[in-house]
């Protein structure tokens, strides 16, 4: 899966199934996270002071609400 990555705009690192990963803006969450087949082991991380620190699905859904994209499939 192919992404743009917008470097002044948050950046995301998405994990699941079979040790897939994908690096991301917050725009191209919900694709990427419905990509994955088991939805149960996938993990959000996002980049802050450098590396990328596991964020919770609240606190993304939060993200998605302030930028009016879609949180519903979270």
């Amino acid at each position: 899966m192919i992404t743009t990555i917008n470097n002044s705009h948050r950046i995301f690192l998405i994990s699941g199934d079979q040790n897939t990963s994908y690096v991301c803006n917050l725009e191209d969450v919900e694709r990427i996270y419905l990509s994955f087949d088991d939805m149960s082991s996938i993990t959000i991380k996002h980049r802050w002071n450098g590396n990328f620190v596991r964020c919770s699905k609240k606190s993304v859904k939060d993200m998605l609400k302030a930028m009016q994209l879609n949180y519903k499939f979270l």
